[in-house]
């Protein structure tokens, strides 16, 4: 499945948005599907991210949950799966071709080294790392959304991250309230709506997304942290009532189980291996491969050979052509360098993992990045308050 920015995205989402709170049309298409006419009119417009909650764990939710109750359909991330890529798309309202953040490692052609970009640390622990506080201006050459709007933008951010340098980058001039626990969120989202004026109100939850890392999905310790965070959104509903809001709630992306038999350890395939010459990029499920020139055919026949049960291998720039990244509008100008030779799209199920020297064997029971459902969908829930 890939992303329909033609009209059903978060892409188009953030669109809709930026026109309500009144910002010049861009050349990306408003979501279609939606009745967007009003959105303009509200004082207040919220837009609560769950990181990781994706339309396949809305679906499963009690018919009285207030997800349920108050889905208004269903929009698909952006490519790829994944919140380096989802959350900038969110923040700036550009799609990856054109903001440039294509997955949690990077090979940034710049520094010459392999970033997690959003805490911007090297991945090899034994490289030296680069001065954070300087790498968003030499790295981002996109405008934060807050910059382009006419209403004046609060961003809610957990404290752990809220003024890290790609969150003060992508803040621009709005103003970022920290908080530390859902309900700091919801006190602070409700606090803000309540006051004079126009407001665009952008608040971030990622704890869903650490617990489905870390015990999968499908487990009951998250679920049940869902269930307690639907306590939570009730209650911010009912705190929002008659504040004259328009309270939307989305997600980066959803979420697979990841079953350890399916997980392919690239040390196991040493010949592939070593014709790389850059560490894997980008996910779990979906991994970009630096290939030496001599040895791209070799590649290619050997996953065809061995590897095809649990791949699809792309041309990265096949991709990127086919507008699996974004329309064809203002490209970035490193985006082909952070693509990677081919693109492995993981299929069913499957993962794959390098592991570097000074890396643990870190275990991941849930995983996203890829191009299932499971993973591409994700809810948009719209409550008129």
């Amino acid at each position: 499945m890939t992303p329909n920015y033609l009209g059903g995205s978060l892409l188009n989402l953030i669109e809709s948005i930026a026109r309500a709170r009144g910002a010049a049309a861009s050349d990306y298409a408003p979501l279609s599907d939606f009745d967007t006419s009003n959105w303009a009119q509200y004082r207040n417009i919220v837009l609560l991210v769950i990181d990781g909650l994706g339309a396949d764990a809305v679906s499963r939710r009690p018919a009285d949950s207030p997800l349920r109750q108050h889905l208004a359909g269903t929009l698909t991330s952006v490519f790829p799966t994944t919140t380096a890529s989802a959350i900038t798309t969110l923040l700036t309202g550009l799609a990856p071709r054109s903001h440039g953040l294509t997955g949690w490692h990077m090979w940034l052609d710049e520094l010459q080294q392999v970033l997690a970009i959003l805490p911007l640390s090297p991945r090899d622990k034994r490289e030296q790392a680069q001065d954070a506080t300087a790498l968003p201006s030499r790295l981002f050459t996109h405008t934060p959304l807050a910059n382009r709007i006419a209403d004046p933008a609060v961003l809610v951010s957990p404290s752990r991250i809220a003024f890290s340098p790609f969150n003060r980058y992508h803040t621009g001039r709005a103003t970022c309230r920290p908080y530390a626990t859902f309900g700091e969120l919801t006190h602070t989202v409700s606090e803000t709506a309540a006051s004079e004026g126009r407001h665009y109100i952008y608040a971030y939850y990622p704890d869903i997304d650490s617990l489905s890392h870390i015990s999968g999905p499908s487990h009951a310790d998250t679920l049940s942290a869902i269930t307690q965070m639907e306590h939570q959104i009730s209650d911010l509903i009912r705190r929002l009532s008659g504040t004259d809001t328009l309270l939307l709630l989305t997600a980066d992306h959803g979420f697979l189980d990841a079953p350890l038999d399916r997980l392919i350890e690239l040390e196991h395939h040493p010949e592939l291996q070593a014709m790389l010459s850059h560490p894997l990029c980008g996910e779990r499920r979906l991994a970009y491969a630096y290939v030496r020139p001599e040895c791209e055919s070799a590649f290619v026949e050997y996953i065809d050979e061995h590897l095809s049960h649990a791949m699809i291998c792309h041309r990265s720039l096949d991709l990127l052509e086919q507008g699996w990244l974004g329309p064809n509008k203002n490209e970035h100008p490193a985006i082909r360098q952070r693509i990677g030779t081919f693109t492995l799209e993981m299929l069913d199920n499957w993962t794959i993992r390098d592991t570097l020297p000074c890396e643990g064997r870190h275990i991941q029971h849930g995983v996203h990045g890829g191009t299932s459902h499971a993973e591409m969908e994700v809810p948009l829930v719209m409550v008129h308050c």
